[in-house]
């Protein structure tokens, strides 16, 4: 019992920080924080799916044309999601939003205003 009376009559001195005297003119700290991305909206790919855009980008990296890639898949018998050879223009559409889906996962960035005084306005009743 009384170490509920000693923490009562003497409050942390942060404690004080947080309150004012004056209450005609009190004012608050305080800051603005937005968050903004775009990756909540990508849909989650099979694992297949995603093993053959890697594939695919590699290819490109090392060298290939889109015209070799898509020969080269269809001579492994490889067929597109929906159950169809490549073609040149496929393969390049393919890679465009591939690489658009991995712009968009890294796309989320922060901004924080600086903190400002707001003057708490008095409500009567």
């Amino acid at each position: 019992m009384s170490t509920n009376r000693g923490i009562s009559r003497n409050p942390l001195q942060s404690n004080n920080l947080h309150y004012t005297k004056d209450v005609e003119n009190s004012v608050i700290l305080g800051f603005r924080c937005e968050i903004h991305t775009r990756t909540l909206t990508i849909p989650h790919l099979d694992p297949q799916r995603v093993q053959r855009l890697e594939l695919l980008e590699k290819l490109h990296n090392q060298g290939l044309s889109d015209k070799q890639t898509s020969t080269w898949f269809n001579d492994l018998g490889l067929k597109t999601p929906q159950d169809k050879p490549y073609t040149p223009s496929l393969v390049w559409v393919t890679r465009k939003k591939w690489l658009l889906r991995k712009i968009r996962e890294n796309d989320t960035y922060s901004v924080i205003y600086p903190p400002q005084f707001f003057k708490i306005e008095r409500i009567e009743k």
